[in-house]
């Protein structure tokens, strides 16, 4: 009953948050200008109201508090409903400041910080811990074509919703008797299908027969084909499908925003540059800058700019080896630079160099792209845009996530590009930028890592 009122659900935190905001910039402007009548300071609020309620729904919905929320961990609930209100009120100066009669203080900036989250926790994390407690819970199938396979879909569906997807995994086989005897079960809810499925097209019509929901993990041919176009040739239905990359127009529209937003971040991050550097040789000789050869637009190599996290000359031994989980080559202070990705600021250079952009497929060594092309069909159309500082897979994805689900990630963004894509992508990276799970290296042994690279 809880889910199918979702929809209600979803417009009454709407009205509720938005409710919230407005109240809580009244309140303050009440108490702290007394010497205005308050009908006078609502009047003169209710000018500025609009735009702010219009800027926070879609702060809101770019970091998904109205669809997926509650099945967030208790932190990533309350860091987000924390960050979302921070942003909010740094847009509402703006606009109140552009109003021009009504002048808003750092105190009362706070003031009104402080109201919004204790209102939003009020009301939100009690509808999060019904949730939670709740016995609602979905029954799923993985089917794959081996264990290792299946295992892999089942761990993305566990790390999820933790305790709210209970899991059975079978292996496909020519014998469709049984898999078809446990899809007909009742005590399933949805099947994920596994990409490398050769007979999912068995499968996924025995679930529409038997009205199974299905969570199918796309292909790459499928990703590539998400954003095609309909086509009718006389009586016949086609796609089409235009070469991935982004449009000449969008690519000068998007060069300009990259110019602009770099220059503005250097400013501002200016001061804690000096910091990183000083920090950085106090705590590890060698250089606080290294510069490493990447692969760019069209497979064209450049230097890329990052401030040293590892000790110096690190892979003189081992040769290009990913960075792992407690690899022992980073520093201390390197590990709070990964952390918080600050180790990236210097890459705004390269973006005012044309090399990159803000937001765009990470960068990656020949090294590993030739690996990579080998393994993984299609790998190469990534760069056929510019790479960039944060992209799609970086925040929706993790260090530990497989090269293969980053492709997906990656193809999804040049196939569906625009200007507020970006501008969503780099909100959504001040989301995860302190969540340590999206941070971490690569989920290998680096003796293992050693000893592979020496044979």
């Amino acid at each position: 009953m809880f889910q199918e009122n979702l929809s209600l659900g979803k417009l009454g935190l709407i009205i509720f948050d938005l409710v919230c905001i407005n109240i809580s910039y009244i309140l303050v402007l009440v108490l702290w200008m007394g010497y205005l009548n308050p009908e006078t300071i609502i009047l003169i609020y209710l000018h500025a109201a609009p735009w702010i309620s219009l800027e926070a729904f879609l702060i809101f919905h770019i970091f998904d508090l109205y669809s997926g929320w509650i099945h967030r961990v208790f932190r990533q609930v309350v860091y987000s409903l924390i960050l979302a209100a921070v942003i909010i009120n740094l847009l509402a100066l703006g606009i109140l400041f552009l109003n021009q009669t009504l002048v808003i203080t750092r105190v009362l900036s706070i003031s009104t910080v402080a109201i919004q989250i204790f209102l939003f926790a009020l009301f939100r994390l009690p509808i999060w811990y019904y949730f939670q407690r709740s016995k609602l819970e979905k029954r799923v199938l993985v089917v794959g074509k081996d264990v290792q396979e299946s295992k892999s879909v089942a761990k993305k569906f566990s790390c999820h919703a933790k305790g709210k997807y209970d899991i059975q995994i079978l292996i496909y086989s020519e014998d469709i008797m049984e898999i078809e005897r446990k899809i007909k079960s009742s005590e399933i809810d949805i099947v994920a299908i596994s990409s490398n499925l050769a007979g999912k097209g068995k499968l996924i019509d025995l679930c529409i027969k038997e009205h199974k929901e299905i969570f199918l993990v796309p292909d790459i041919m499928a990703v590539l084909l998400n954003s095609s176009e309909t086509r009718y040739v006389d009586d016949t239905l086609m796609l089409a499908l235009k070469p991935p990359g982004i449009k000449r127009g969008q690519q000068h529209i998007k060069r300009c925003f990259d110019i602009v937003s770099s220059l503005i971040f250097l400013g501002v991050l200016s001061p804690i540059m000096i910091l990183i550097v000083i920090s950085i040789h106090l705590t590890s000789p060698g250089p606080a800058l290294f510069q490493q050869e990447r692969l760019g637009e069209n497979g064209k190599p450049f230097k890329v700019f990052k401030f040293r996290s590892m000790i110096n000359n690190a892979e003189w031994q081992t040769g290009p080896v990913l960075a792992t989980d407690k690899d022992p080559r980073i520093t201390k202070f390197g590990s709070f630079l990964r952390i918080t990705r600050l180790d990236e600021i210097p890459q705004f250079i390269n973006v005012l160099r044309g090399e990159m952009s803000l937001v765009g497929p990470r960068p990656e060594r020949e090294f590993f792209v030739n690996q990579f092309t080998e393994t993984i069909p299609y790998y190469r159309y990534r760069m056929e845009v510019k790479p960039g500082i944060t992209g799609l897979a970086q925040v929706m994805g993790k260090y530990t996530t497989s090269p293969e689900d980053k492709l997906r990630l990656d193809l999804m963004y040049i196939r569906n590009y625009s200007l507020l894509m970006d501008i969503k992508i780099l909100l959504l990276t001040a989301r995860v930028i302190f969540q340590r799970e999206k941070a971490i290296g690569a989920e290998v042994n680096y003796k293992d890592a050693m000893e592979k690279m020496a044979g």
